[in-house]
C-alpha cells in the first residue's frame, strides 16, 4: 500500500501546475468549475433532452446515482485533500470542505459520458460519424475534468482514477435501468395477418 501510495504522490507532482503558465492554469480553473456538481446536474440533462427524453433521464439517473456514491464513499473513506496533507501542494481553486475519495467531478463526467455512449441511439442506424464525434468530445472533456484536478492540487491520482471507473460503471447501469425499468420502449403492436380472400 505505501508502494502505491508514493506511486500516487509522484504522478500528483508531476502534474500539479503551482508553476505552470497562467493560460494553462486559468484553462483548468474553467474546466473544473464547468464540471462542478450544481452546472452538470442541470447542464447534462438538458443536453441529452435536446436529442431524446430517455436519455435526458438516463443522464439524470446515473449523476442522481453518483450523488449517492460520492456521499457514501467520502463518509467511508474520509481521505484528507491533497492541500491538506501535504506541505507542497497547494489548492488552485479554493478550499473544499469534503473529503478527497474519490473524485465527484471525475464521477459526474464519466458517467455522463458513459450513460451516452451505451444509449442505443449512438450505436442506431444513420449519421454514425457525427455521433460518435459528440461520444469522443464528451470522454475527451471528462479526461480533462479529471486532468484539471491534479493540476490544481484538489485530488489524488487515485482519486480521479476510481471517480472515473466508478462513473463509468454507474453511467451505463443508470441508462440500462431508465431503458428498462423507468421508460422502457413499448413495441408496436402487430397487425393480424388478414385472411386469403375466397
Amino acid at each position: 500500500m505505501n508502494f502505491l501510495h508514493q506511486i500516487d504522490l509522484g504522478i500528483l507532482h508531476a502534474l500539479y501546475g503551482a508553476n505552470g503558465p497562467l493560460w494553462l492554469t486559468n484553462f483548468m480553473i474553467g474546466v473544473a468549475m464547468i464540471s462542478k456538481g450544481s452546472v452538470m446536474y442541470i447542464v447534462a440533462p438538458l443536453l441529452a433532452w435536446m436529442k431524446s427524453r430517455c436519455d435526458a433521464v438516463a443522464v439524470a439517473v446515473s449523476l442522481g446515482g453518483c450523488a449517492l456514491c460520492d456521499f457514501v464513499l467520502k463518509l467511508f473513506f474520509a481521505r484528507p485533500r491533497p492541500f491538506l496533507a501535504l506541505v507542497d501542494i497547494h489548492s488552485l481553486l479554493g478550499h473544499p470542505s469534503d473529503a478527497s475519495f474519490p473524485s465527484g467531478h471525475a464521477l459526474r463526467a464519466f458517467a455522463a459520458a458513459a450513460c451516452l455512449a451505451a444509449s442505443p441511439w449512438v450505436c442506431a442506424p444513420g449519421q454514425r460519424s457525427w455521433k460518435h464525434r459528440l461520444v469522443t468530445v464528451t470522454y475527451v472533456f471528462a479526461g480533462l475534468v479529471c486532468f484539471s484536478h491534479l493540476y490544481l492540487g484538489q485530488h489524488y491520482p487515485s482519486d480521479v482514477l476510481v471517480g472515473a471507473l466508478l462513473g463509468s460503471v454507474i453511467g451505463i447501469l443508470g441508462e440500462r435501468v431508465t431503458k428498462k425499468y423507468i421508460l422502457p420502449r413499448r413495441e408496436p403492436a402487430t397487425q393480424p395477418a388478414h385472411a386469403p380472400a375466397e
